[in-house]
């Protein structure tokens, strides 16, 4: 049974005249799930659950609220439970493997979500979760091809372009990525994760002045994002705009100050402005994070040399390529986005449980 038959089935159903109390509340609960009350549904899913477990929809239905809410492991217990009564049902398997992407069960996901689309191969969430755990596994490739699949059949959220738009990314695609990316920004233009995206794809092409621009805007909307400061900082100094690299390099240590790439950064070019008074404490903090570095040595010794000046060897390769900008959008229930899973709220037949 396709999700068109499920949804035809469970409207024929709703308006038979047999309809068991148990049924009605089953279908009131999944209406306030559908509009967001998540509390008032599961007030009406749990009673039903207590009295008789072996109800799969109301097992399936509580399971998401569960796992929807931050009580993952509970809600895959549930989900469980349903698949094992219907394994016929595509929607089912779907919604495990979105509650397994939530905790980053990826290989589990990947094995649920196979068996939806083997039930329904035009199950468009199924694919774009398919997309989720195949990146989450390191497979960017095999995400790539489940997201043009996904996308044949549907339209994508603004956080699911921008997890393809990574993946293309990633395998240096960065013309097709910033295309998907850009379809992205249109549906969320001030989203500052995926404007850090675009900054980092923009580099990457070498349209510096377009990427430095686009960090900037993202800063502007999320000043604490570690990569979009770093990247805006090299960028800045690329451009021989000293002061504001120099801001945005000392804001990204202070972001994460675990980050040996900033301070080693931030060292050389407080050096290379001979700011020695500032550099030397930050090269000395740089080797408390990375001792073996001899370069930071070198530099530490020229600067307990007083008078000595720093030579140009200690400079930045501007050469190198920007970081990846690998965060992408979260989004308030109910619109589940990137990372999360994506849940199908669809409905199935539910009046024959009692």
């Amino acid at each position: 049974m396709n999700r068109k038959d499920r949804r035809a089935a469970a409207k024929q159903e709703r308006t038979g005249r047999g309809k068991t109390a148990s049924a009605a509340k089953i279908e009131e609960a999944i209406s306030r799930a559908q509009v967001g009350d998540l509390a008032g549904a599961e007030a009406l899913l749990e009673p039903l659950y207590k009295a008789d477990p072996d109800q799969p929809e109301v097992s399936h239905q509580l399971g998401m609220i569960y796992a929807r809410t931050g009580r993952t492991e509970a809600g895959l217990e549930l989900l469980r439970r349903a698949v094992e009564a219907r394994p016929e049902e595509s929607l089912y398997w779907n919604n495990l493997a979105a509650a397994c992407l939530a905790i980053e069960r990826s290989q589990e996901a990947v094995d649920a979500v196979r068996k939806a689309l083997a039930l329904d191969p035009k199950n468009f969430m199924a694919w774009q979760n398919l997309a989720l755990g195949r990146r989450d596994l390191g497979d960017r490739a095999g995400a790539v091809e489940a997201f043009d699949r996904a996308s044949a059949l549907g339209s994508l959220d603004a956080g699911s372009l921008a997890s393809w738009g990574e993946c293309l990314g990633v395998l240096g695609r960065f013309p097709d990525a910033e295309a998907v990316v850009r379809r992205g920004l249109d549906m969320a233009a001030d989203d500052p994760a995926i404007l850090s995206l675009l900054g980092w794809l923009l580099s990457e092409q070498g349209k510096s002045e377009e990427a430095r621009e686009t960090f900037r805007r993202s800063l502007e909307l999320k000043p604490d994002q570690f990569l979009a400061a770093f990247n805006y900082a090299v960028l800045s100094l690329r451009a021989d705009d000293n002061e504001v690299g120099l801001r945005w390099l000392r804001r990204a240590t202070s972001i994460d100050p675990k980050s040996v790439t900033a301070w080693r950064f931030l060292a050389i070019e407080l050096a290379r402005q001979n700011l020695k008074d500032e550099a030397l404490p930050v090269a000395e903090r740089t080797l408390r994070l990375a001792p073996g570095d001899t370069e930071i040595q070198n530099l530490v010794r020229k600067l307990k040399g007083g008078g000595e000046e720093i030579d140009a060897s200690f400079t930045i390769d501007f050469g190198e390529a920007t970081p990846a900008a690998t965060v992408v959008p979260k989004a308030p229930e109910p619109k589940a986005l990137q990372g999360s899973g994506l849940f199908d709220l669809s409905v199935v037949k539910i009046g024959n449980d009692d």
